[in-house]
């Protein structure tokens, strides 16, 4: 069960007014409950559609669709247009986590699909953040205080709303995650517990990964709710991400409370770069290189990538001292990275600057500023050109 947009949900609310809602009296931890064991999808309709739980400034009382629709409107006002894109991902990623159940895993009936084409199919599961949700209430003394239902739902509608705003912000960084063409999917497989899908730094080979997760990951456990974000958050603390963009705590000074800013300058200085990443890409792709590449090595085709594409805006060596450097002819370095792409009507680009855009180009945040900038078409040619890549290509599951 994937929840409609706000007006396929109108339409199905005009066809459901007439029909009791069979969950109307029942108090909202009942409906959690019912939700995160057994997967009803009554108790989820009632939730959504009818519980005005949420505060939003000048919006008043809010189902949850709607709050988010609101903290999304509000973040995309603020926010620069270049990374409007992650609060879409952000609001979609978290609706998900709320009110998508894997129909083989619905109970209690679907009345309110509409009808029409199939719905897709989502491999999120709000049973698991729903469980959370009752871990949390778990340790929340002033639910506990409480002895009447409704002290104890207005405690509980709190903590709720303080819960999405916790995935809000999580679903934030899966999209800035998305988008950064230096990381890629790995899934840990735990045997005979199933696997956790992470993202990792790419300078980590598929082997190099799965033991700096069983090193520093205490118990892991896919089954446990909310074990792929507490595993996650590991990595992020433990693992130098290299980014395109430094991330600027003073930009996001909403961040939830108990995590620390980050040293900027020192994870600057730190952090692999945009050169790192496509030297080790030209160095893993070795025997897709030209003859004369490949009889380089791997070592050293990652240090030329190195000298050279630093040099491309400072100049402080022609492309001829490179090429000597390394023994390479000038049509070779010419062909590998030349920097003067005019061959006399045509324009001729070198490999390593096309593999640079195709890379660039797996990022839509990129490709959104790129437009903006007015050369997005020219990157667009040069990674359709019609050439192979010369990259190895991404592999998500190592």
């Amino acid at each position: 069960m994937k929840w409609p947009k706000r007006a396929e949900r109108d339409t199905v609310n005009t066809a459901i007014n007439t029909v009791e809602r069979p969950y109307r009296c029942l108090d909202l931890l009942s409906l959690v409950e019912s939700i995160a064991r057994e997967g009803d999808t009554e108790a989820l309709c009632e939730l959504l559609e009818h519980r005005k739980l949420f505060r939003f400034e000048g919006k008043g009382n809010l189902v949850l669709p709607d709050y988010l629709v609101a903290v999304w409107e509000h973040r995309t006002e603020q926010a620069r247009t270049r990374t409007t894109l992650l609060w879409d991902r952000a609001r979609d990623l978290t609706l998900d986590k709320f009110t998508s159940i894997p129909r083989a895993n619905v109970s209690g009936g679907d009345k309110r699909k509409p009808s029409g084409d199939p719905e897709p199919r989502s491999r999120v599961d709000c049973r698991k953040y729903y469980a959370a949700l009752l871990k949390t209430l778990e340790k929340d003394k002033g639910f506990h205080a409480e002895i009447g239902t409704l002290e104890r739902d207005q405690v509980l509608a709190v903590c709720f709303q303080r819960f999405v705003n916790h995935h809000f912000y999580l679903s934030y960084l899966e999209a800035r995650r998305r988008e950064n063409p230096f990381i890629s999917r790995y899934a840990w497989r735990l045997d005979g517990k199933g696997k956790i899908t992470l993202w990792m730094p790419k300078y980590l080979s598929g082997k190099a990964r799965g033991a700096w997760l069983k090193k520093h990951v205490p118990d892991p456990d896919p089954k446990r709710p909310g074990e792929r974000d507490r595993v996650q958050a590991i990595v992020d603390e433990g693992l130098l991400i290299p980014k395109l963009q430094v991330f600027e705590p003073e930009r996001h000074a909403d961040r939830p409370s108990g995590i620390p800013s980050p040293d900027v300058a020192a994870s600057a200085r730190m952090r692999p770069s945009l050169t790192d990443l496509l030297a080790r890409e030209k160095a893993e792709s070795i025997v897709l290189q030209r003859p004369s590449i490949r009889e380089l090595g791997p070592e050293k085709v990652e240090r030329l990538v190195k000298i050279i594409v630093p040099n491309l805006s400072l100049r402080q060596r022609t492309d001829e001292a490179i090429a000597r450097e390394f023994g390479l002819s000038k049509t070779a370095y010419s062909h590998f990275a030349g920097s003067d792409w005019a061959k006399g009507e045509k324009t001729v680009v070198s490999d390593l600057w096309r593999n640079l855009a195709d890379i660039l180009s797996q990022s839509e945040v990129f490709q959104e500023v790129a437009q903006e900038a007015g050369v997005w078409r020219a990157v667009e040619t040069l990674v359709d050109g019609g050439k192979p890549a010369k990259l190895k290509g991404e592999k998500h599951d190592q």
